[in-house]
């Protein structure tokens, strides 16, 4: 075949918190890792999104990071990217297994004959995944993790370069109005811009109300708009997340984490009982509250946009290495970010993929 699926990790218990460090050992050139976390419910309601059981992914070799971000990020720009639905599966249900993915994309595309990972370009290549066993079910006390490579075969490639994608700022966002400004590493061309607002149980731009980027002190000012209007106006290009849901629920209700985080999430139940659910709706920002009058068993989906409140900025045309932000020759780049009126208790991140050539 011209293509295989290697095993990088199998199927390994978990009991613990931890770290896990994998060697990539292999020398075929690589388009996809994905990581696969899975955690036997201990109850019918949950804490926090299943992404929130991964802390942080990083793809290094030695001293130089090629790849970090949290789990909520990499699966924020995993749905961007591959403008697929979801990247978690599985049921919110005791003693049912809740399965989440996390993938480190080096391509356009799955299969990017142009860019992804050789690790011959590389000393010693290792991925290290830094995990929780009880966050998003704070009873969990046991669960697994698998890693996949998705590796050319007996197509031999000669990528140019990979896909860099990396966590280059957090803070805890000010006062509402005050702003944060940020100076972008000019190292290599931008393909995409990842702005993360997040509060529990908020939509983002109660933490990021707006966005600028300038260029060599406000010289330029290539954009400069509000959180909200920006949506608007990417309706017409972005997919909506959706997701399948299944759970349990009971009078007065139990709290569920779901991807899409705007305002205008639709959440959308069937019944397995007499006892109708519904949604109350004083939780937006990707957080649910199912009620019932009675004991009751549904499955359903939700769908929305800004999966795990990440805002996508992408320049250029996606699949045009040559159409990027090329902000290698200039003097200084900076985003400003304006905190909502949620900011003081929310945080911000900022991610880059870049393009990084052999």
């Amino acid at each position: 075949m011209k293509y295989r699926i290697a095993t990088l990790l199998p199927e390994e218990a978990q009991t613990a918190a931890g770290t896990k460090t994998i060697d990539i050992d292999i020398s075929d050139i690589i388009s996809r890792i994905q990581i696969k976390l899975d955690r036997l419910k201990s109850k019918n309601t949950m804490d926090a999104h299943p992404a929130a059981d991964i802390t942080k992914i990083e793809l290094v070799d030695g001293s130089d990071v090629l790849f970090s971000m949290t789990g909520y990020e990499a699966q924020g720009l995993n749905i961007y990217d591959r403008r697929c639905g979801s990247m978690c599966e599985g049921t919110c249900i005791n003693a049912n297994d809740q399965i989440s993915h996390y993938g480190l994309d080096f391509g356009r595309r799955l299969w990017d004959d142009e860019l992804a990972f050789d690790p011959k370009k590389f000393t010693n290549p290792q991925l290290k995944v830094t995990h929780t066993l009880a966050t998003s079910d704070t009873g969990v006390t046991s669960g697994t993790m698998e890693v996949r490579a998705w590796t050319f075969d007996e197509k031999k490639p000669s990528p140019v370069g990979f896909l860099q994608s990396k966590e280059i700022y957090t803070y805890t966002c000010g006062a509402a109005n005050s702003y944060e400004y940020i100076e972008l590493p000019k190292d290599y061309p931008l393909r995409k811009l990842l702005i993360r607002g997040y509060r529990d149980g908020y939509q983002p731009a109660d933490q990021i109300t707006e966005f600028r980027l300038d260029e060599n002190v406000e010289k330029k000012i290539p954009i400069d708009i509000g959180v909200e209007t920006y949506y608007s106006f990417m309706l017409g290009y972005w997919e909506p997340v959706k997701e399948l849901i299944a759970g349990y629920s009971t009078s007065p209700y139990y709290t569920f984490y779901v991807t899409p985080t705007w305002y205008w999430q639709s959440v959308v139940l069937s019944q397995h009982s007499n006892f109708g659910p519904f949604i109350d709706t004083a939780y937006p920002g990707g957080k649910i509250a199912v009620s019932a009058t009675g004991s009751v068993w549904f499955e359903g989906y939700v769908t929305g946009y800004f999966p795990n409140h990440c805002i996508e900025v992408p320049f250029g045309v996606q699949d045009d290495i040559n159409d990027w932000y090329d902000i290698t020759g200039l003097e200084k780049v900076r985003l400003r970010l304006k905190a909502g009126g949620s900011g003081t208790s929310g945080t911000a991140q900022v991610v880059l993929q870049q393009l990084r050539n052999y």
